[in-house]
This record gives C-alpha cells, sequence and structure tokens, in this order.
C-alpha cells in the first residue's frame, strides 16, 4: 500500500539503531523482562502507525488554523486537537508510563524512538502533552507528599496538562533579573504576580485544568539565582479560578498549532501558588533537574522533523523527472531523468542521510548510556554508574544543539531537492523548515549549550572531565577495532586524526585560559560544538556501517558503508578548517575587535 502521510516514519533505521548498532536484545530482557523483542516491534510498529495515520493527518491544516486569542481572554486552539488528545490519552496515555504507574516501563533508547515518531508527525500538538511526564518526575523528586497526591494522578492520566514557566521579557537566559514575586500568606499558600513570556501550550481549553512550575521570588529572599524559588499554580484551584489570564498569543515563523502565550499571574485577582516541596529559594536547583529531559525532548523533536523532512525529499526525487544526465544535456535523444539519478540532488540527499541517520545513532548512545546508569545506579555499582552518567551528561548539549542545527539544515535541503514546489505549502518541507528552526532557540540557545559543553563537560581545555575520558577510551577502543577490518580501516584512521585535531583545538583553549585570556573563549564554543559532535557522528556512522557488515540485506550494509564513507570523506575533514577557526578567533582576542561592532553599533 502506498504511504500517502505526510509524515514518513523512520522505522527500518529505528529497528536497525535499537537491535544492530546497540544489541539492545543482550541486555533487554535482563534489565526489562517485562519487555522482548518481539513486543518492542509491535510498539514501534504502532508507534509508527499512530503518528503516520493519526497525528500527521492534521499537521498541515492545523498549521493554517493557527492559535489565536479572543476578546474575551479564551485561547483557541487547531480544531483537531481535542479529538487527537482524546487518541493519544486512549491509546498511549497509559503505555508511556512508567512500569510503577501502569505503563510499558519504556527504556529511554526505545522511548526516544517512540517519541521521534510522534514529535515528527506533528510537533506543535505535542507540545500540549510533552511536558506531562517531565512534570510528574519533578512532584516525584521534589514535590511533597500532598502535592504528588494532588497533581499526580491527573498529569499521569493526562487529564491535566502542564508547563513550566521561566522566561520573562527582561529575564530570558539571565534568570538573575526574574521579578515574578511570591508572598507566603498565614494558610501557607504564596500570592503570586508577575508576567512570564513564551510559554509554549502556555493556555488552552484542552483538559480540564492546567498546572504552572513557575519560578518566582519570595519577598525579601536573596537576590541572584539563589533567591528562587518553584511554585506549583493550578489554572482552577480547588474548583475556584485561580487568577492566571493570557494577554497574548503570539504570532510566530512555525509551531503555529502550538499556543505560544505570555501569561499574567494575579493581575485582575488573587494567585495562589503552592511552594515546590514546602522548600525556599532552591527553585533553580529544582527545574534544572528539568533541563536534561527538556533539551532532550528538543533533539528528538529535531530529529523527528529532519527525518521526515529527508524522507518526503527522497521520495520526491524518486518520482520527480527533470533534466537530462550532466554529459548529454543538449542531446536531443537523450531522455529525461528522475531527479535522484542528477550528481548534485544526490549530493544533497546523501548529506541529508547522513545527519538524520548520525543524529539518531547520537540518541541511541544517548538512551543506551542512560539505561545503563540508571541500571548501575540500582545495583549501587557506584563506578559504572559515574562512568555513564559522565557520558550522557557530555552527549544532552550535543543532542540538543547539533541535531538542531542539522535540522534547519535538513530541511533547507529538502526544499532545494523539490524546487519550486519545496517553496509551496502544499508539500510539508517548508513547514518542517519553519517549525523546526525555533528548536535553536528553545530550552537555552544552542550558542549557550556549546559554552555549557565547553566549560563543564570539556574542562575549558584545563583538564580531562570524566566525560571526555569515557569518550576517548570509546573512540580508542573502536578505532583499533575498526582498523582491523579493510573496508573500514581508511575511515577509522580519519576519524583518529580528526579526534588528535580536536584534542589540539581544547588545548590551545586550554592556554588561554590558564594566561587569564578569557573574552576570547566563548566565540570558539560553538566550533568546538561542531567539532566534537562531528567526530562523535562519524564514529556512529562507522559504527552502524560495521555493525551492518554481517546484515543479509546487501541494501543495508552497503547503504550504511556508503553514508559513513560520504559524511566521514565530506564532513569530517572540516575539522581541520574548524581548528583554524579556533586558533584564529583565540589570536584575534575576540570578535568585539571586529570593525562593525566598533564603528556600526549605533546604526
Amino acid at each position: 500500500m502506498k504511504n500517502t502521510s505526510i509524515y514518513r516514519a523512520p522505522l527500518e533505521d529505528i529497528r536497525f539503531v535499537i537491535w544492530q548498532q546497540n544489541q539492545t536484545e543482550e541486555w533487554l530482557e535482563s534489565y526489562c523482562p517485562w519487555l522482548n523483542r518481539a513486543l518492542v516491534d509491535q510498539i514501534l510498529q504502532e508507534a509508527a502507525d499512530f503518528a503516520e495515520l493519526t497525528l500527521s493527518a492534521s499537521y498541515q491544516q492545523a498549521d493554517k488554523q493557527e492559535c489565536w486569542l479572543d476578546p474575551a481572554g479564551k485561547v483557541h486552539v487547531p480544531e483537531s486537537y481535542g479529538t487527537l488528545l482524546v487518541s493519544f490519552r486512549e491509546e498511549w496515555g497509559d503505555r508511556l508510563k512508567s512500569r510503577e504507574q501502569g505503563g510499558l516501563g519504556l527504556p529511554p533508547l526505545i522511548m526516544y524512538a517512540v517519541l521521534e515518531m510522534f514529535m515528527g508527525a506533528h510537533p506543535s500538538f505535542m507540545t500540549y502533552v510533552g511536558f506531562n511526564e517531565p512534570a510528574l518526575q519533578l512532584l516525584n523528586r521534589f514535590g511533597s507528599p500532598q502535592q504528588r497526591e494532588t497533581y499526580g494522578p491527573p498529569l499521569a492520566e493526562y487529564r491535566w496538562t502542564s508547563c513550566l514557566c521561566i522566561t520573562e521579557a527582561d529575564a530570558g537566559s539571565d534568570l538573575s533579573r526574574i521579578s515574578a514575586q511570591a508572598e507566603r500568606q498565614p494558610d501557607g499558600r504564596y500570592l503570586i504576580t508577575g508576567e512570564k513570556r513564551f510559554i509554549s501550550a502556555g493556555m488552552h481549553s484542552l483538559t480540564e485544568n492546567m498546572v504552572w512550575f513557575v519560578l518566582a521570588r519570595i519577598k525579601n529572599a536573596p537576590a541572584g539565582v539563589l533567591g528562587l524559588s518553584c511554585f506549583i499554580i493550578p489554572r482552577f484551584d480547588n474548583g475556584q479560578d485561580n487568577q492566571v489570564r493570557c494577554s497574548e498569543v503570539v504570532q510566530k515563523m512555525g509551531l503555529k498549532g502550538c499556543a505560544n502565550t505570555h501569561l499574567r499571574f494575579g493581575e485582575h485577582g488573587n494567585c495562589y501558588g503552592y511552594l515546590m516541596g514546602e522548600k525556599e529559594n532552591i527553585g533553580l536547583v529544582q527545574l534544572l533537574s528539568m533541563m536534561t529531559p527538556a533539551r532532550i525532548s528538543t533533539g528528538i523533536y529535531a530529529l523527528g522533523m529532519a527525518s521526515s523532512a529527508y524522507l518526503n525529499a527522497l521520495n520526491y526525487a524518486h518520482h520527480r523527472v527533470q533534466g537530462k544526465q550532466f554529459n548529454r544535456a543538449m542531446s536531443a535523444q537523450a531522455p529525461s531523468l528522475p531527479i535522484i539519478d542528477h550528481p548534485d540532488v544526490q549530493r544533497m540527499l546523501s548529506e541529508m542521510k547522513a545527519l538524520t541517520e548520525g543524529c539518531r545513532a547520537l540518541l541511541g548512545k544517548l538512551g543506551v548510556a542512560e539505561t545503563h546508569y540508571l541500571q548501575a545506579k540500582k545495583l549501587d555499582n557506584s563506578q559504572v554508574a559515574e562512568k555513564q552518567l559522565a557520558f550522557f551528561e557530555l552527549l544532552t548539549p550535543l543532542v540538543k544543539a547539533y541535531c538542531s542545527n542539522k535540522a534547519w539544515v535538513v530541511a533547507e535541503n529538502a526544499i532545494q531537492v523539490l524546487g519550486g514546489n519545496g517553496y509551496l505549502t502544499k508539500y510539508p518541507v517548508e513547514q518542517y523548515a519553519r517549525d523546526c528552526k525555533i528548536l535553536s532557540i528553545w530550552e537555552g540557545t544552542n550558542h549557550i549549550q556549546a559554552q555549557f559543553l565547553l566549560r563543564d563537560k570539556l574542562g575549558m581545555g584545563l583538564r580531562d572531565t570524566h566525560g571526555l575520558q569515557e569518550l576517548h577510551q570509546r573512540l580508542l577502543t573502536f578505532t583499533e577495532q575498526a582498523k582491523m577490518h579493510t573496508e573500514l580501516k581508511e575511515m577509522a584512521e580519519q576519524l583518529e586524526q580528526s579526534t588528535i585535531l580536536l584534542d589540539s583545538s581544547l588545548r590551545e583553549i586550554g592556554e588561554y585560559v590558564l594566561r587569564g585570556q578569557m573574552l576570547s573563549v566563548p566565540a570558539c564554543a560553538n566550533i568546538l560544538m561542531e567539532m566534537v559532535a562531528e567526530v562523535i557522528i562519524a564514529w556512529c556512522l562507522l559504527e552502524a556501517a560495521s555493525s551492518a557488515s554481517g546484515c543479509n540485506d546487501i541494501r543495508v550494509r552497503e547503504g550504511k558503508l556508503s553514508t559513513a564513507n560520504y559524511f566521514i570523506g565530506t564532513s569530517l575533514p572540516m575539522t581541520i578548517a574548524k581548528a583554524h577557526q579556533v586558533r584564529y578567533l583565540l589570536q584575534s582576542g575576540s570578535v568585539s575587535n571586529a570593525a562593525f561592532a566598533r564603528n556600526e553599533v549605533d546604526v
């Protein structure tokens, strides 16, 4: 049967990453004895069907309807979302829960795969239900018993939805400037006043209630981030309107089905919040625990959209007949060809394939590291837990930043492959481009992610952090094995050389830090992030080629080998240029010395 869905589920590659590349079957039944390969494959197939047949059906329609705010203050969302929420709740609400909550208890690697399909099929809709599971984790870790009892069940059952509220007009990345206020009342509640902006899915009427987790400052609390507390604010508190209002639904480039809201707390009446865990001034610590799943989700959103953009472009290239073979372009007798036969289209598709499969394999490594960490922690094996956690934390900012950066590249290429049709709303690739662009800004911009990676996970080039040590050990083990195989040897040697260049650039940064020349370092962070990511993506793709070498399907064997060759031959050599970029930026002192910064700042 021909696939007519807008979204195209990459089920074959998802299964390859799970079963071949990560050998999940070897540990699945010992870690999750209630699961087996047949059951997981069934779950993945059902997730793909739900993504393609249910979620994807209104993807383009929701973009055209867009969210809006009426004069009475009601937020309107696309018409299909009410029905979608019912379907999601009935078909997947229970299944996505943890084992303890009565769900399937999927390990991270498999959960990531399911979410990739859902988030890729209808990213705007998934913002309405996407924070429920992180909210439950937050409640279970920091909430009081009464808070867990009150808010846990309706969130777990998707009868209520939840949002994280941090950003303010004058407090984006600088949380020390947060001005939302809380004042303790005699009954233990807190009176909340203030505003929050850019809150995704921040107001709607799809569910009977909503819960906001709000970062605010208690009256007379210390200045700066150390004086921030986290409050649980229900939209309806014991059946009463809790005076949270939406003053604006912003008009934006993409994700138009997601109501991005400006919320006002307590402007027209008393708004009450409940202090998370009944502990003051630790709100940032509490909410930082949410940053990791939020960043991972951003990477999953990116991969889901990028993968479908690529598969849509691939399908189009097979069927679109245009132009003749390059060396016969002037021949009247030469037949016109499907555009997939043109070398430059093949180049674009090869890049898109390498990026999407590489990012999926990167997420696979993250999921396996998280699984092994949780298992080691459960078994009280601190040595293994420490190594797995360090590797997991090294990969997390890469998943967020690199995947979201490259989703934009993939979507742009998809538009180019479709040519003029790619610019039309009739085809989904232009929407993928608009929808994925926000991901490089969400949950801490990618430049902030890069600085975090350089400072906290790469030790500013001054020391080998635990994560860096673990990466080096894994790369060394793999490349030594890969060099023993004739068809992988040359690529493994290129990977080694790029790793050496990366280490050299890190040492150069460390030397500038030691000399106290810190201001030039942040300008290098994004380039370093790309270097680290591309070394790991090259490793992932080469590992995939190695894993496929024993596969009976020649198409899979040759495809994985060709993809690794392409990325290592075209993208990995850029580490040389990036090493030169790092050196230039360090030696120039700071890009702020550039003429435009000195002479054109007041234009």
